[in-house]
């Protein structure tokens, strides 16, 4: 059980604990687009029974789009992590382990340059964007290394987290409590549209901090063992989102809400670049998330061969949404019958015309079980039989959906997905473990799946329950060490997926059956091969590794702009060691042929007049010097 909202499972990192020997290492790093890396760490044993970790990273390296005007360049970044962890061992009986942990990162946003442009679209404010400024401003190709971006690209980011772990025993009966508090504060400035005009850029602020509690029991050994818990979260976030309606030439259309369109000039304000100031909407919303949850799962070794075990988890889930949405005029881009330049509440509390609640509530509960059996060949080699339910929970949008008379209607919220996932496979270890061979086949019923999908009727993207789907596939896993000095890898799975219902919200936003799911490739393998060589005062390893996706589109309606096709990155070490494994030096290189590749993308050109995408690092190469010291 992996926790509240792991539809299809996770990745879990674990940091090590402390150790009980003074030891240690230093590592530096530098590289193409300035890379700078510096990073570090300790392990100080205070007594017996009391051990300190410190560790610490500084990492920080140019982005690889630039704009032309002034040379700058987006994506860049520059991280200072540092992370304390203490553990205290007073019996073999009890733990107890503090980690604290602070994250900043610094630097400029990601770029998106423009793909597609549709003139003719209607703007946010409610008029052709301005078919002049478009076909120049589309960038294929070499191109999307460029942006023409008016916003000045910031990025500020703070992660704080703190958890205690207190690990310990009644008799045969293992107890443990894991409590945990996490804070994020997120600014950034981007621009949607990647051109010099003032239209979709946006600005986001985020605050958000949590806490959680979670108490276990189990019991290990024997042929029955088994596994009890309860978990609470509790989640407070803020987020405001600014986006810019257009610039400052006096000429805008003012769509309100309970007011009709009305026309200040008869000339689109988007023939202006690189203006100063802009009309923005301001849509700040406040979520309060509760959740509870118990679970438990017994495994039964019926034989030395065979086991097996069932599972069931129970989460209850509540979520308090509120708005105050605000149309920020206050730089004086627009005259509105002679009135001064002010801040108009429109989806608020403080709009006594608004006619829906700005804030609401709703609570999720679902039960989800998973079985398995097991059958061990050798201590080497066994096959399984897996059945899991996934469970999300629901919540509600973040923008309001049109009502009757041109006012706001209620917002609308979404419903849990589930996903029930059978998979039948084998792990193995051959030839004394120079030889690991593993393969799985699966098959996934997805229900209610949330995707986020264009509302025709505002130009937003809504997050629905837009379809059922089955997705099935094969994996397989090989790793082999044929001769001393020699390991090789290779890796491939192959899925398929199909919508087997879709909703009326899905259909709306143009989805339609034989779109693929959203970053669901068909095909994906990756081989790899290393070779260490000894030498007089040490050795040296060469390796090279191939990773190869076939086609992807980042969007449920599968538009053309938002897509990438099958490509294949290369990417190779060499890294020589000192015979008494203290000092390495390694040097490497990634993406060596230079592929051009999207990482993301958005294309909005019918509604919104634009396409834009994100496009993957080029080239580069690095270098790393490390010393360990201590024992």
């Amino acid at each position: 059980f992996f926790g509240r909202n792991t539809i299809g499972g996770a990745v879990s990192v674990t940091t090590r604990d402390p150790g009980k020997d003074f030891d240690g290492s230093v590592a530096l790093g530098g590289g193409s687009r300035d890379r700078k890396r510096a990073e570090g760490s300790m392990d100080l044993p205070v007594t017996d029974q009391l051990s300190i970790l410190l560790s610490g990273l500084y990492k920080g390296q140019n982005g690889w789009v630039e704009r032309p005007s002034d040379g700058v360049t987006f994506g860049d970044t520059l991280s200072r992590v540092g992370r304390v962890k203490v553990k205290y061992s007073p019996s073999a009986d009890f733990s107890a382990t503090l980690s604290l942990e602070r994250d900043r990162v610094t630097g400029t946003s990601e770029a998106n340059s423009l793909v597609g442009f549709n003139g003719n679209a209607i703007s946010p404010l409610g008029v052709p964007i301005n078919p002049a400024i478009g076909a120049s401003l589309v960038q294929p190709g070499p191109a999307l290394f460029t942006s023409n971006s008016n916003v000045n690209p910031i990025l500020d980011l703070k992660v704080s987290g703190y958890t205690l772990t207190l690990d310990g025993k009644a008799g045969e009966v293992g107890l443990k409590s894991i409590s945990a508090y996490r804070s994020v504060e997120h600014y950034s400035q981007g621009d949607f549209d990647g051109s010099p005009y003032s239209f979709y850029d946006q600005a986001f602020t985020t605050r958000q901090h949590q806490i959680s509690e979670e108490l276990q029991a189990s019991r290990k050994g024997g042929r029955l063992e088994w596994l009890v818990g309860a978990f609470f979260y509790k989640e407070d976030a803020f987020h405001d989102n600014q986006i810019d309606l257009g610039g400052n030439n006096g000429c805008s259309y003012i769509p309100f809400p309970f007011l009709p369109p009305q026309a200040i000039c008869t000339v689109p304000n988007y023939q202006t670049a690189n203006v100063s100031r802009a009309i923005t909407n301001n849509q700040q919303i406040e979520v309060k998330d509760r959740s509870y949850a118990a679970y438990g799962n017994t495994t039964w070794k019926f034989t030395d061969a065979w086991s097996g075990s069932v599972g069931l988890r129970w989460t209850n889930e509540r979520k308090d949404q509120s708005y105050n949405f605000f149309i920020d005029n206050t730089g004086n881009v627009f005259n509105l019958a002679g009135l001064p330049p002010i801040v108009l509440p429109t989806l608020s509390p403080n709009n006594p015309f608004v006619g829906v609640p700005t804030a609401y509530e709703k609570s999720w509960s679902e039960v989800t079980p998973s079985a398995g059996l097991e059958y061990r060949f050798s201590p080497d080699a066994q096959a399984y039989l897996n059945y899991a339910r996934g469970f999300k929970s629901g919540g509600y949008n973040g923008r309001p959906t049109p009502g009757q008379n041109g006012q706001f209607g209620a917002i609308s919220p979404y419903d849990p997905e589930t996903i029930d996932t059978y998979e039948l496979g084998i792990k193995s270890e051959w030839f004394d473990r120079r030889l690991r061979f593993n393969a799985a086949a699966f098959y996934s019923n997805y229900k209610g799946i949330q995707l986020l999908a264009l509302n025709p009727a505002t130009g937003f993207f809504d997050t629905v329950n837009a379809a059922r789907s089955k997705i099935t596939g094969v994996e397989v896993e090989l790793a082999a060490k044929p001769i001393d000095g020699l390991e090789l890898q290779a890796a491939a799975g192959v899925m398929h997926n199909e919508y087997k219902e879709l909703s009326a919200g899905a259909i709306a936003s143009g989805i339609v059956y034989g779109n693929k799911l959203p970053l669901t490739p068909d095909f994906n393998a990756s081989v790899g091969a290393q070779y260490r060589w000894q030498l007089a005062r040490g050795s040296i390893a060469l390796r090279g590794d191939y990773s190869y996706r076939s086609e992807v589109f980042f969007e449920a309606d599968n538009f053309s702009n938002a897509r990438q096709g099958g490509y294949g990155l290369l990417s190779a070490r060499a890294t020589y060691e000192f015979d008494d494994g203290r000092v390495s030096v390694s040097a490497y290189g990634l993406n060596l042929g230079d592929k051009i590749y999207v990482t993301n993308g958005q294309d909005v050109v019918g509604p919104l007049g634009v396409a834009f995408d994100s496009v993957g690092a080029p080239r580069e190469w690095g270098f790393d010097v490390r010393y360990k010291f201590g024992k």
